[in-house]
């Protein structure tokens, strides 16, 4: 399909590897690895003052996170379209831990702790953050490397900014960091992408260059709409936890996404723009337009998600608990318009936009076919015609 239409680059919104794995596909969870391994790695790398070696251990570590790279990206068909297409990447949880960001330190604490051992908290707690280096440092040489260039500093993925944006054309684009500074414990309004992103976020929007564009695209890898909100703020507990409170629509988040709203509803009004937010992460499709009829009636915001090509899809049944069109819990006057949706299948979204007499046209294509089908399945969404 990307042959057929010609595509002008490919975006990866985050999961393109997976440390976490399971025992059914006979992948090694690098977590699990860490729990069962960590005092033989205290033992071999701690220096005689009793601290540890970290620039070893880091480069350990960094050195199973490449393994994964290599597992999931030796695929010929994968090869293929990374060596065909242009590639814009940006990382999710499934890089680093499934749920990161979404996890206390108490929690992340825990993920290597071992039942009826003698566990030092401390250490635990180094090699998790170690581990969070670690997993950085693979990002930035397998996706991040050919990224448009951005603030990196060796070592310390906290003070980096792993955002960035570029223009294809008359349309912008701005890849938001969701993990890298997404930290459940952090003030009210920055867990998810942090306040210096935010900042760096709306200047851009904001700029002169922004204003004049045909189009803006944000690729946001977790939605801004997706699961239905009552489901997200009362099934947040067990193993559901970090992927509920990973969304936008979770209260703790609610600051910043309805900041987050206010500031695309606006631009989109004032410059009379449409303004598409692109995701992934959920493994499924979706297609929805955010409104605000009685400040921004003119704005023309839309969220499209599709995910994931080849991981194991959301069943099918996942489709009753995906969002409806409604009003936007705690967003006084903003409205989610539920335009489509879909799970039980894998799937993929093509964009087109095209511009001609300064009349624009921008269309969502939603693919999804079985494993080894040889026909897919479309469906064409119209977003401004």
């Amino acid at each position: 399909m990307l042959n057929e239409r010609r595509a002008d680059f490919v975006i990866g919104g985050g999961d393109q590897v997976y440390c976490d794995t399971n025992h059914k596909s006979q992948i090694q969870d690098v977590w699990v690895w860490l729990k069962n391994n960590k005092n033989a790695l205290l033992a071999t790398y701690r220096k005689p003052d009793g601290s540890l070696n970290e620039p070893a251990i880091i480069d350990y570590f960094t050195k199973l996170y490449r393994t994964y790279y290599r597992i999931y990206w030796q695929f010929e068909h994968l090869r293929y379209v990374y060596r065909r297409f242009p590639q814009y990447m940006i990382w999710d949880d499934h890089e680093i831990m499934d749920g990161w960001g979404s996890l206390t330190a108490k929690e992340r604490k825990a993920k290597i702790c071992n039942f009826f051992q003698d566990d030092d908290e401390d250490a635990n707690y180094e090699l998790v953050m170690l581990m969070f280096k670690a997993a950085a440092q693979a990002y930035l040489e397998y996706q991040h490397a050919h990224n448009p260039d951005s603030k990196i500093i060796n070592d310390d993925p906290d003070a980096s900014e792993w955002d960035y944006h570029f223009d294809q054309g008359a349309y912008g684009f701005y890849m938001l960091d969701v993990r890298g500074h997404h930290d459940c414990e952090l003030p009210d309004g920055q867990r998810l992408l942090g306040a210096e992103q935010f900042r760096r976020f709306k200047k851009w929007i904001n700029s002169a260059s922004i204003k004049k564009k045909k189009a803006i695209f944000i690729c946001s890898p977790v939605p801004v709409v997706h699961w239905t909100e009552s489901a997200v703020n009362t099934l947040d507990f067990g193993g559901q936890k970090d992927d509920f409170m990973d969304e936008w629509g979770h209260e703790t988040n609610h600051k910043e996404r309805n900041a987050m709203l206010e500031l695309l509803l606006a631009r989109s009004a004032e410059s009379n723009i449409p303004i598409v937010i692109l995701s992934g992460d959920v493994h499924c499709a979706s297609a929805f337009q955010i409104t605000h009829c009685t400040t921004y009636p003119k704005a023309r915001l839309f969220n499209v998600t599709s995910s994931a090509i080849s991981r194991k899809p959301a069943p099918g049944i996942a489709t009753a608990a995906m969002q409806k069109s409604a009003e936007i819990d705690g967003f006084e006057g903003g409205r989610f318009e539920q335009m489509f949706r879909f799970a039980g299948e894998n799937n993929f979204a093509i964009i087109n936009a095209d511009c001609r007499d300064n009349d624009l046209k921008l269309t969502a294509t939603l693919y999804w076919a079985e494993p080894g089908s040889e026909s897919v399945t479309q469906q064409v969404i119209k977003l401004v015609s």
